[in-house]
């Protein structure tokens, strides 16, 4: 895989453009369930709970994901589908702000 910088330098990008473009792609990237819980300090059934009563960070519903439900051979064979969430990174950082609590307001 060619780095991004390689190509800029190969095109006389600067620097600070390609660091830009770097931080956006970074921004715009959706993330899993696993990484917002990571960010956030919880974990992920916590986030999965949150989600399910229509808590915490907006979330978008992308496809169907198969999950293998219990844990015989049968089991095994038996998928279920099952939505695919996803986070936008302004979202969860927005929602993040929203938590914020000014004690000189309580």
């Amino acid at each position: 895989m060619i780095a991004l910088s390689d190509v800029a330098a190969f095109f006389g990008v600067p620097e600070a453009v390609v660091e830009s473009l770097r931080k956006r792609l970074r921004d715009e990237r959706l993330m899993s369930t696993a990484e917002v819980a990571a960010l956030v300090g919880v974990g992920v059934d916590t986030l999965e709970r949150w989600r399910a009563d229509g808590y915490g960070p907006p979330w978008v519903r992308l496809g169907r994901a198969a999950r293998t439900i219990g844990g015989t051979e049968q089991g095994r064979r038996a998928q279920r589908a099952r939505t695919l969430p996803r986070y936008k990174r302004a979202d969860v950082m927005a929602w993040i702000e929203q938590q914020r609590v000014d004690p000189a307001k309580e």
